[in-house]
């Protein structure tokens, strides 16, 4: 069980960041062994990514979010809480050149050193969730390419499009804004977040950003 957040907001407001400084902390309930954030802003991706919770990795890192906005106070992010069963080496947002993505569920459980073999990719880490990220960058979909795997995941390019979907074996939730949106991994996240004023819905399985119910 791992946390997964997407946010894409133009002009964003005070009010909406301190929203998503909530979201990210309720997020925590989804693991809190290891956290991370990566954006995007003069058409690269950067990450901040450690072995502690998201509450601790946003009192480390003073003023993030605000550091975090570009442009004409555009926002454009992905984040990722974790829960593990093994190590935390390999911690999510996954980074690629052009795209970064952070995962919720399960790939594959064979040995990372049979990836190669089994699904002709390329990889850098031993975290399963890459395999989504090379599949992407491969041109392939990666529903189709892991039929049995569990998804939910956004993704990040350089040029700040955020986007995300699931396959039904994992949860993701939406709120939007007239200026933008949220994604996150459970109802509740967002509820508590802004004391259950907001009405999320849920993102269908095997979209691609725009279906939600």
């Amino acid at each position: 069980m791992c946390g997964v957040i997407g946010v894409s907001i133009k002009n964003i407001t005070d009010e909406q960041l301190k929203i998503i400084h909530r979201v990210l902390i309720e997020s925590e309930i989804r693991g809190m062994h290891a956290s991370g954030i990566a954006w995007a802003a003069d058409n690269m991706l950067y990450s901040v990514r450690e072995s502690k919770s998201m509450s601790e990795l946003l009192d480390d890192e003073e003023d993030l979010l605000k550091r975090l906005v570009v442009n004409d106070n555009d926002l454009n992010m992905i984040a990722h809480t974790r829960y593990s069963t093994s190590s935390l080496f390999f911690n999510q947002p996954i980074m690629g050149v052009d795209m970064a993505i952070a995962h919720n569920g399960v790939v594959s459980q064979s040995p990372a050193i049979h990836w190669g073999m089994e699904f002709g990719l390329e990889t850098q880490t031993q975290n399963d969730s890459e395999l989504i990220l090379r599949a992407i960058e491969n041109g392939e979909d990666p529903f189709d390419k892991f039929e049995d795997a569990s998804m939910a995941y956004v993704s990040l390019t350089k040029e700040g499009e955020v986007n995300y979907a699931r396959n039904g074996k994992r949860p993701l939730w939406y709120y939007g804004f007239n200026n933008g949106f949220i994604v996150c991994s459970t109802e509740d996240i967002l509820l508590r977040a802004t004391n259950n004023k907001l009405k999320p819905m849920m993102v269908l399985p095997f979209g691609k950003g725009d279906e939600l119910q």
